[in-house]
C-alpha cells in the first residue's frame, strides 16, 4: 500500500524497524525450569514441544490464561500450539496449511483464529473452535493474495484483513453465521489494518493515506468510523498514528473493553512514542525511560486491559527491544527477561497476566509467561 505497492502491513514493519522474523511463531522443546521474579511478577519461560531449539511466540493469552501461538519445525514449518493454565500443550494445524499455520487470537471460550499458508503459498485465514474444528476463512471481496483472521471476540465476532486485487490491505468483520462485512476508513488510500475486537464489537486499526501517513481509526457497532490522530504525531511519510501495530507478526490488543486505545505515534524526528486514548477522546502521551529518541526508535505500546494496565515494548537507541509495564496510575516499570538479548511483550489479559517472547544470547527466541505477584494491582 504505497505507490510501489508495498502493502501496508509491510510498510509499518519497515518504518518502524521491525524485526525481519516471519508473519508467524515458532518453538523449542519443554517448559522452563521453575521461575523467578522480575519486576515484581512471576516469570516463567517456556518452549513448546515438538520443535527445533530455535523459537517459541506467544500470540495471545486470553482471560482464563490459555496462550496461543506458533513454532516451526525442522523444515521451518510453523505449527499452532495451545498452552493451558497447566502448562500443557496441544498442537494443532489448519487441515490445507502444508506451508504454516500460525494462530493470532483467541477469546475466551478457547476459540481461535489466525492464518495457514495452503500448497501454493497462498494465505487464508481460519478459525479453530473451542472443540477442535477448523474452518478457512477467505474474505469474499479478496484477490488471489489473501486473508488474515486475527481477533475473535466471546460472541465469535473476527476482524483481520485481506489483500485486495490492487495490493492493498482492507479490513473485514465476519459474523459468527459466516457473513462478512468489509470496512473501509477515510483517508485510507493505501489500505488499513485491524486487529483488535472487544466484546462490544468496536474495532481499531490504522490506515495510511496518499501521503503515505498512518492514521488511527475505530469503528462502532453501529458502523461510524472515526479516525484520530495522536498529538504531536509526524505528518511525513512512514509517520503518523499507530493503534497497537503488528509486532512480527503477532496479535496485539491495544482497544479494551471500555473503548481506551493504545499505541504509538511517530513525530516528525521519527521517534516512536507511546499513547493512551481514552474512551472519551483524551490524549495520555508517554515514554518509558531509557527509550531510544532516534531512527523509529522509542516507545511502541502494544496491549492494553480492562484495568487500563499497558504494556509493550521499547526500543533503545541500539535499536534492541525489552519490556514495559505501565500500570493505570501512569508508572512505568521497564523489564528484561533473565539472560535475554531482547525482550518483547505481545499482550496482556484482564488479570494482569503477559505474554511474549525473549531472545537468548545465542539467538533462540523463548516464549514467556508473567503472573502479576500477589493479583494485578
Amino acid at each position: 500500500m504505497s505507490s510501489k505497492q508495498v502493502s501496508l502491513s509491510s510498510a509499518i514493519c519497515h518504518s518502524l524497524g521491525i524485526l525481519a522474523l516471519s508473519v508467524a511463531s515458532v518453538a523449542l522443546c519443554g517448559e522452563g525450569a521453575g521461575s523467578t521474579m522480575v519486576a515484581g511478577y512471576q516469570f516463567v519461560s517456556f518452549d513448546a514441544p515438538g520443535a527445533t531449539g530455535q523459537f517459541t511466540i506467544p500470540h495471545h493469552i486470553n482471560n482464563g490464561g490459555v496462550i496461543t501461538g506458533g513454532y516451526f519445525d525442522s523444515n521451518f514449518i510453523e505449527h499452532g500450539f495451545i498452552r493451558a493454565k497447566d502448562a500443557t500443550y496441544t498442537s494443532f494445524d489448519a487441515p490445507l496449511g502444508v506451508n504454516g499455520t500460525d494462530p493470532e487470537g483467541i477469546n475466551d471460550r478457547g476459540d481461535i483464529v489466525g492464518l495457514y499458508f495452503d500448497g501454493n503459498g497462498a494465505l487464508h485465514g481460519f478459525l479453530r473452535d473451542r472443540s477442535g474444528i477448523i474452518t478457512s476463512i477467505d474474505a469474499p471481496f479478496a484477490g488471489t493474495q489473501g486473508t488474515v483472521a486475527f481477533a475473535i471476540n466471546p460472541q465469535g465476532i473476527i476482524t483481520g484483513w485481506y489483500l485486495d486485487t490492487n495490493g492493498n490491505d482492507q479490513v473485514f468483520l465476519r459474523s459468527p453465521d459466516g457473513s462478512f462485512t468489509a470496512v473501509f476508513p477515510p483517508d485510507a488510500a493505501f489500505g488499513a489494518l485491524s486487529q483488535s475486537i472487544n466484546n462490544q464489537g468496536v474495532i481499531d486499526g490504522v490506515t495510511q493515506d496518499s501521503s503515505s501517513v498512518f492514521h488511527g481509526f475505530v469503528r462502532q457497532i453501529d458502523g461510524s468510523i472515526i479516525t484520530f490522530d495522536a498529538p504531536g504525531a509526524g505528518t511525513g511519510s512512514e509517520q503518523g498514528t499507530l493503534p497497537a501495530l503488528i509486532l512480527q507478526g503477532n496479535t496485539h490488543q491495544g482497544l479494551n473493553q471500555r473503548g481506551d486505545i493504545t499505541g504509538e505515534t511517530v513525530d516528525s524526528d521519527n521517534t516512536v512514542h507511546g499513547f493512551l486514548r481514552k474512551a472519551d477522546g483524551d490524549f495520555v502521551l508517554f515514554d518509558v525511560p531509557g527509550a531510544g529518541t532516534t531512527n523509529y526508535n522509542g516507545t511502541a505500546p502494544g496491549s492494553i486491559n480492562s484495568s487500563g494496565t499497558i504494556c509493550g515494548t521499547y526500543l533503545d537507541n541500539n535499536g534492541l527491544f525489552h519490556g514495559f509495564v505501565r500500570q493505570r496510575d501512569g508508572s512505568i516499570v521497564p523489564f528484561d527477561a533473565p539472560g535475554a538479548s531482547q525482550t518483547v511483550p505481545i499482550v496482556l489479559n484482564d488479570s494482569g497476566e503477559i505474554a511474549g517472547f525473549w531472545f537468548d544470547t545465542s539467538g533462540n527466541v523463548h516464549g514467556f509467561l508473567m503472573v502479576p505477584h500477589g493479583g494485578q494491582d
